[in-house]
């Protein structure tokens, strides 16, 4: 097997075909941590801040603003993603140069789980590492705002019609700016 063309593989159609997987289906994201109580009013608000063009993402010191529900947020998304790599299944077969499937003789279930180990290297090495708490990683603050100011962007209307709610929004757009 050649390494330069599993990568070539994993950054051209595994990558993508990651992405559609998540953008395309309306897949709900489950708030990261999971609060214990009113997870209803801290759903409705993180996504009413995500919205909110007047709500700050990062705080005076560049850091997620946790009293406005980003760190919960950058948490979120993060896990979900890593979430989705246990359900995506890729449909092709990575070839090598020549034209044999590189993975021919390995199993199945250990192509899968080859293919979901290099997607949540990705993830990974997009985790603010500064940002770690316990067991809650988040993804880079920098992608974060770089997403909320892509969403507040859009034409007033547009979050809604879609009928995703716009933490779910704000997951595949990360996923998007990540892959």
């Amino acid at each position: 097997m050649r390494h330069e063309r599993l990568r070539e593989e994993i950054d051209g159609p595994i990558k993508q075909g990651f992405v559609n997987f998540v953008c395309l289906d309306e897949k709900e994201v489950e708030l990261w941590p999971c609060p214990r109580y009113d997870y209803g009013w801290i759903w409705q608000k993180i996504c009413a801040d995500i919205l909110d063009r007047n709500c700050p993402v990062l705080g005076p010191y560049g850091g997620i603003t946790t009293q406005k529900s980003m760190a919960r947020a950058a948490a979120s998304a993060w896990h979900w993603m890593i979430e989705m790599t246990d359900e995506y299944g890729y449909a092709g077969s990575p070839l090598n140069a020549d034209g044999p499937d590189m993975l021919g003789d390995i199993p199945e279930e250990c192509r899968k789980n080859l293919i979901r180990m290099a997607l949540c290297k990705i993830i990974v090495d997009h985790a603010d590492m500064a940002l770690f708490n316990g067991t809650h990683y988040m993804i880079e603050r920098g992608i974060l705002e770089k997403c909320i100011e892509d969403i507040r962007n859009l034409p007033d209307g547009v979050v809604e019609s879609t009928g995703m709610d716009a933490l779910s929004m704000l997951s595949g757009v990360a996923a998007r700016n990540i892959f």
